[in-house]
């Protein structure tokens, strides 16, 4: 079912711009603020505000968006060379620039040496095993490969929502492992409910599993509360469509291809992690 339709249609973390408080007068950093250096993943103050912008930018999920994002991410980078929340914050964007019509060939080349600069520079990031997993599987074909990044991911970081949200979303495209995405879309929902985009994964793997009815309402709720998120409108369409429901079908396409989050058919338009 969930491959008529993909072929029949051909898819927040908003970080507050926080300050890293340095050591002043010659002293010690205290405890606290060496969790804090640890958190923002710099010393730097201006490459921190830099990176949180970027990440507001990226969560909009526009090429115009995502275009702003590389820049206050590269500007980071330019202020902290080793910052690699940074650089696994250019991967993601760089890897979703294609959604939206960019070059593929020049793109994912691109998240994929920024991710593998983030590991470079701390092993311990699970987002840029994410982006690698995601790349491997849309544009490489290497569903193998693409699933062990998934699992390096869930392993380096089990709360990571994004984490178990796009690694469900790819064992649904896979087909025949609708269980281990449901549990897996379950856990990221548990991690980050309030996310439209964890939502409307969970409604997608819902698809996949038959269960029209779920998944027409928890992508309802994501549309009534996110009115041009085009991913639930998409859920909805594909969802009403296995349920033989074409007047609805009509109307929710609509909605989905004048939203400004819409992506292009050069992949597959549940791309919304």
């Amino acid at each position: 079912m969930r491959y008529a339709a993909f072929f029949f249609f051909v898819l927040y973390i908003c970080a507050s711009a926080l300050r890293a408080t340095e050591s002043q007068n010659g002293k010690q950093p205290s405890t606290s603020e060496k969790q804090q250096v640890e958190k923002q993943g710099t010393q730097s103050p201006e490459a921190y505000e830099l990176y949180s912008k970027g990440r507001s930018y990226y969560d909009k999920r526009t090429l115009a968006d995502l275009e702003t994002a590389i820049s206050y991410f590269n500007q980071a980078i330019g202020k902290d060379p080793r910052y690699a929340m940074a650089y696994a914050g250019l991967a993601y964007s760089y890897g979703r620039l294609p959604d939206f019509g960019a070059s593929a060939s020049e793109n994912y080349p691109k998240s994929n040496a920024a991710a593998l600069k983030a590991i470079e520079l701390d092993p311990t990031l699970a987002r840029p095993h994410v982006t690698l997993g995601s790349n491997k599987m849309m544009y490489e074909w290497d569903f193998a490969g693409g699933l062990a990044e998934f699992k390096k991911a869930v392993e380096l970081d089990p709360d990571n929502a994004d984490a178990h949200e796009v690694y469900a979303e790819e064992l649904g495209l896979i087909g025949g492992r609708e269980r281990e995405a449901l549990a897996e879309a379950n856990r990221a929902h548990q991690l980050d409910e309030r996310s439209p985009a964890v939502s409307v994964v969970l409604g997608n793997v819902y698809i996949d599993a038959l269960r029209f009815d779920d998944a027409i309402a928890i992508c309802k709720k994501v549309a009534r509360e996110n009115p041009t998120f085009a991913g639930a409108h998409y859920c909805l369409a594909i969802a009403y469509w296995g349920k033989k429901m074409y007047g609805q079908v009509i109307e929710e396409w609509k909605a989905y291809d004048h939203s400004p989050t819409t992506v292009t058919i050069q992949k597959s338009p549940r791309r919304w992690n």
